[in-house]
């Protein structure tokens, strides 16, 4: 029974470190969602040479529940940006739509042999 509050207290000083700046509106909340996505899926982030911690120190202060649909789609954009990942679509609507494009893959000449 004494190891329950020890675990308990071990539990809550791991959430703190991991606190993020809640999200209080709908613009917020999908900040938070889209940058937890890339987060938790993207492998390629150290291979790019993108510090996606620091992408979300620069951006999220940009982020409030004032800003429109569109200024929040220009942040995301503006986040995936130095990614240059032609796989990477966001679209909101027909009139905001990204693909940066990316660079052409070098897939076959890192890997050229038959094996």
């Amino acid at each position: 029974m004494k190891k329950l509050p020890l675990i308990f207290l071990i539990i809550l000083v791991i959430n703190a470190c991991n606190y993020r700046k809640p999200a209080n509106s709908m613009q917020e909340l999908n900040f938070e969602v889209f940058w937890q996505t890339f987060e938790d899926n993207y492998a390629f982030f150290e291979f790019k040479g993108v510090d996606w911690k620091e992408t979300y120190s620069k951006h999220r202060p940009r982020v409030t529940a004032k800003i429109s649909d569109d200024e929040l789609f220009q942040i995301l954009t503006d986040m995936v940006r130095p990614l240059k990942d032609g796989h990477i679509h966001i679209e909101a609507h027909e009139d905001n739509y990204f693909n940066d494009g990316g660079n052409p893959s070098i897939f076959l000449q890192q890997f050229n042999n038959d094996s």
